[in-house]
């Protein structure tokens, strides 16, 4: 998996702020992955649960990104 230099920057701007850590590039690149990780496995989550439960699928067609 690859990720934009810029995300790499502001995951580690967060973790250094919010955090405290200055990781290395290497663990950077682990907290990165396993983030991503994260929000694939709950986004297949609640997909199961929208699913068993009869709700539609969102859907984010018209979606615009959020403004940082």
């Amino acid at each position: 998996m690859k990720l934009k230099q810029e995300t790499m920057d502001k995951l580690r701007s967060i973790l250094k702020n919010d955090w405290d850590m200055n990781p290395t590039d290497e663990e950077l690149y682990e907290i990165a992955f396993n983030l991503t990780g994260l929000g694939d496995l709950l986004m297949r989550l609640y997909a199961e649960d929208a699913r068993a439960e009869g709700r539609p699928k969102p859907s984010y067609a018209n979606a615009k990104p959020e403004k940082a």
